[in-house]
């Protein structure tokens, strides 16, 4: 349920803040926080599912986003479990590396140019949606661990 409400603010609001044609992947920090809390395979099965049902609602080519995230979910899942409690940094870091693997896959599979284009779009789109997903998602990790905070004191 939460997917698909995310699907939606995705795809119907995320555009007013692009910066530079460069827009954040909520469904993807989503998914990142998720896997965190899986095993790695758990991870990839979240990532195919949360990947499909964006391939459908983006219309581009069918199974781009389901591939691409179930591999970044299922590297994301390599790192410890404990960084469901780690600093918002570092949480923040495993984000980017799985955003940046996340943008390279789907730039070398919706590219249909030669290498010199498949790293323009890369380095054009990738790189800055991957730092930006990741700064979003630190934001979000940041509130939602404020949020677990103070209630726990409460």
């Amino acid at each position: 349920m939460i997917l698909l409400l995310l699907l939606t603010v995705q795809s119907v609001f995320v555009p007013y803040i692009a910066l530079w044609d460069v827009t954040p992947d909520g469904v993807l920090v989503f998914l990142i926080y998720w896997a965190g809390r899986k095993e790695r395979t758990w991870g990839s099965v979240l990532g195919f599912v949360g990947g499909v049902l964006q391939d459908f609602v983006g219309g581009g080519t069918l199974g781009v986003y389901a591939f691409s995230k179930s591999v970044a979910c299922y590297i994301a899942g390599y790192f410890p479990k404990s960084r469901v409690e780690s600093p918002v940094w570092l949480t923040g870091g495993i984000l980017f590396v799985s955003a940046f693997v996340h943008q390279f896959i789907y730039c070398v599979l919706t590219c249909r140019k030669a290498a010199a284009g498949i790293l323009i779009m890369f380095l054009r789109y990738g790189i800055p949606s991957a730092v930006y997903t990741s700064l979003v998602g630190m934001a979000a990790y940041g509130l939602a661990d404020l949020k677990n905070r103070r209630r726990e004191t409460k």
